[in-house]
């Protein structure tokens, strides 16, 4: 039970809780300003005195927190029990699970069972997404297609290595390269004269072809006779001295012919044999280079087999990674299914707590609606599933009103277990958008609900949310009496800090 909140500060106003029923009135004022308090973070205070409560009670502070604003820079809050020994300090957080089952009286071992199975999987699944995405690299955790890769680049390797082991390196490598490489310009060398001398001993035999056939004296006096001319004799000696020259021309330019073509005959049969001979020693130098190596060529070669095997050594990782996240998956599949039976077991055996669970929800929500509302609890491959339902009712708050019940089923049910804690607080936005007839039976629940059992409700109200129409005088006497403190937004001094900022 809570008793008091107090602070250093002497414009904060305590707070002193009673046994039972209590509330924190806000006094709204209906001429102030709308704007005014959309410009502070602390109208009247209701809202800051939920969240010192949560605070004091262990819970973190982020960046939005009123706690990180300059203005309560110095400020403590102290928040007393009436029995120290009711709290746990490092009480760590829980899920939303482990809570419910632990008020519930459902087995909260099975709740962090599927949770830890959970996260398991979808780091897998996280996991794969990112490879498949290419953020972490370009590789496939496909086993098939990483079986085929190893198998590959261990043959790549495995080829390799045989060329190392018969690898053989020459004392004379560099010697008989140059020599091949000679030998070699050589051949190209013979080879150009070789096709200069088929090409003349062609041009010759194409010249010989076409020499002009001899050219008698008759048919050149007819060729003048024909034109009108007679030749004396005389001149016809002169045309036989002319003719018979003519031929000694052509008998020497033919036997010259002969002679060069005989000549480049002889040149290209000795070039062939030449080449013929220079390319049997370059083909001896060649099988040497062939057979042996270089002690350069043999490093690369064992530069390039460590990288094939580098390369055979991180694809058989990636296979054997690939092979434990399916097996992983496989087991964590298994392990989930194994604990889903253990956990069903469990659930049928819990029988009564959860028929007691249900019976106050619809005791609760009858109260409310007079239509009993439904708390569904069951059990999943993800660990628990609660869900709550009032389906008669239409209002935008009906929402606010399953919690409202819900809480109060929990409360009644933490006191009877002696599960603590043994109070309940709820906020005025637990009635945004409620009827005023629900509120009423809602402040009316509580009254009861907190007597009866024997648990500490407070609640905080803005004053013209109180549905006095719908309240008897009793009760509205019995409300009044319940106020253990009334705020003001009115005024800078009026709210439970005695600041506003």
């Amino acid at each position: 039970m809570l008793k008091s909140i107090k602070s250093n500060r002497s414009t904060f106003k305590p707070v002193n809780f009673r046994r039972g029923y209590n509330i924190i009135l806000a006094d709204r004022q209906s001429q102030v300003d709308e704007d005014d308090h959309k410009k502070t973070r602390n109208g009247a205070g209701k809202s800051t005195l939920v969240e010192i409560i949560h605070f004091c009670l262990g819970a973190q502070v982020d960046k939005n927190s009123i706690f990180k604003a300059k203005e309560l820079k110095g400020w403590s809050f102290t928040l007393e029990f009436s029995n120290a020994f009711e709290y746990w300090k490092n009480q760590p957080s829980h899920n939303r699970q482990s809570c419910n089952a632990y008020f519930l009286d459902l087995n909260i071992e099975f709740v962090s069972r599927f949770q830890k199975l959970k996260k398991e999987a979808k780091k897998i699944d996280d996991y794969r997404k990112a490879v498949a995405s290419g953020v972490i690299g370009t590789f496939a955790l496909d086993v098939g297609k990483l079986e085929t890769e190893v198998i590959n680049r261990r043959a790549a390797a495995e080829h390799m290595r045989k060329q190392i082991e018969s690898f053989r390196v020459h004392p004379q490598y560099t010697e008989i390269t140059n020599e091949a490489n000679s030998l070699t310009e050589q051949i190209h060398q013979m080879s150009n004269t070789l096709v200069l001398r088929k090409q003349f001993l062609t041009r010759y035999e194409q010249s010989v072809k076409e020499e002009i056939a001899d050219i008698s004296i008759d048919e050149l006096q007819r060729v003048y006779e024909e034109a009108g001319i007679v030749f004396p004799d005389s001149l016809k000696v002169q045309f036989d001295e002319v003719v018979n020259f003519h031929k000694a021309l052509l008998s020497n330019r033919r036997e010259y012919l002969q002679s060069e073509m005989a000549k480049l005959r002889n040149e290209i049969a000795d070039l062939k044999k030449e080449i013929e001979e220079v390319t049997e020693i370059r083909a001896k130098s060649m099988k040497i280079l062939e057979s042996h190596g270089a002690l350069e060529e043999y490093t690369k070669l064992q530069e390039k087999y460590s990288k094939l095997v580098q390369l055979h050594e991180d694809a058989n990782k990636r296979k054997e990674a690939a092979i434990k996240i399916e097996e992983r998956k496989s087991k964590i599949k298994i392990e989930t299914q194994e604990l889903l039976l253990l956990a069903r077991h469990d659930y049928a055996e819990r029988i009564s707590s959860r028929e007691r669970a249900v019976s106050l929800f619809r005791e609760n929500t009858d109260f409310l609606y007079q239509e009993p509302g439904l708390l569904t609890i069951e059990i999943k491959d993800t660990g628990y599933d609660f869900g709550v339902e009032i389906k008669s009712a239409k209002s935008q708050g009906v929402n606010y009103m399953k919690v409202f019940c819900y809480d109060m089923l929990i409360a009644e049910l933490g006191v009877t277990r002696s599960r603590r804690p043994d109070f309940l607080i709820h906020d005025s936005t637990i009635f945004d958008g409620v009827d005023e007839r629900q509120i009423a039976l809602a402040l009316i629940l509580a009254k009861r609900k907190s007597e009866e059992i024997g648990f500490q409700y407070i609640c905080l109200m803005n004053s013209d949310t109180i549905p006095d129409k719908e309240l008897d005088e009793q009760f509205m006497t019995i409300l009044k009496d319940s106020v253990i403190l009334s705020l003001d937004d009115s005024t800078d001094d009026g709210g439970l800090l005695g600041i506003r900022f």
